[in-house]
C-alpha cells in the first residue's frame, strides 16, 4: 500500500504545479546596451589597415599600420589593442579613446599611438594587471610596458633568453616568468 501511495502523491503534487490558467512570464523590458562604449578592431588580411567598428553607432573608421594581416591584442586594460606583425618586426598600438579611470570613464576621439617596437620576430603578447609583455622570438627579448608608457612614449626593451619560438606569462607580484631555449644532450654512446 505505501509503495503505491508515495508515487500517487508525487503525481498530484507535479499536476498541482502545471496549472493550466498559469499566465506566461512578461518579457523582460529591453534595456540600455551593456556597451555603450564598445569598439571592435579588425585587421585587413590585404591592406596595412585596422578598421574600427562602432556596432551601435553602425560606423566603421579605418587607420594605416605598417604592415597588412597582424594579430591583435587587447593591453591589460582594454584601453588599447596590440597591433603586432612578425613578418615585418614590428609592434603597433591603437587607443581606443575608453580610457578606465576609477569608477568612471574617460572617453575622446580612438587614434594610433606614436609608440612603436621594432623588434625581430614579434609573436607573443601577455597582459596582467596593467603590464603588457611581448616575446620577440628572432631576438630572445621582451618588449614591456604599461599602459600609460603607450601614451606618452615609453616601454622597454629587455634581453631575456636566447633567440627562440618562445613565450611569457606575468605574475599579479609582477614576476615574468620566461621559456628557454633548450640546449640538446650529448649523444650518449651505447657501445659496451
Amino acid at each position: 500500500m505505501k509503495r503505491i501511495l508515495l508515487p500517487a502523491l508525487f503525481a498530484g503534487l507535479f499536476l498541482a504545479a502545471c496549472r493550466k490558467d498559469d499566465k506566461p512570464a512578461k518579457p523582460e523590458e529591453p534595456s540600455k546596451p551593456e556597451a555603450t562604449y564598445l569598439r571592435l578592431i579588425v585587421s585587413d588580411v590585404d591592406q596595412a589597415r585596422i578598421s574600427v567598428i562602432d556596432p551601435l553607432k553602425k560606423t566603421a573608421s579605418h587607420f594605416p599600420v605598417k604592415s597588412a594581416q597582424p594579430s591583435l591584442y587587447t593591453t591589460s586594460t582594454g584601453q588599447f589593442a596590440a597591433i603586432i606583425n612578425r613578418a615585418a618586426g614590428v609592434a603597433e598600438f591603437f587607443n581606443t579613446g575608453v580610457e578606465k579611470h576609477g569608477g568612471h570613464l574617460h572617453v575622446h576621439e580612438p587614434e594610433m599611438s606614436s609608440v612603436t617596437f621594432n623588434e625581430a620576430g614579434p609573436t607573443h603578447f601577455y597582459g596582467n594587471e596593467g603590464l603588457n609583455a611581448i616575446f620577440n622570438d628572432s631576438t630572445g627579448t621582451l618588449s614591456l610596458f604599461k599602459d600609460s608608457d603607450l601614451e606618452d612614449g615609453g616601454g622597454t626593451i629587455l634581453p631575456v633568453a636566447q633567440p627562440h619560438h618562445g613565450a611569457m606569462v606575468i605574475f599579479d607580484d609582477y614576476t615574468i616568468a620566461v621559456t628557454q631555449k633548450m640546449v640538446p644532450y650529448p649523444a650518449l654512446s651505447l657501445k659496451r
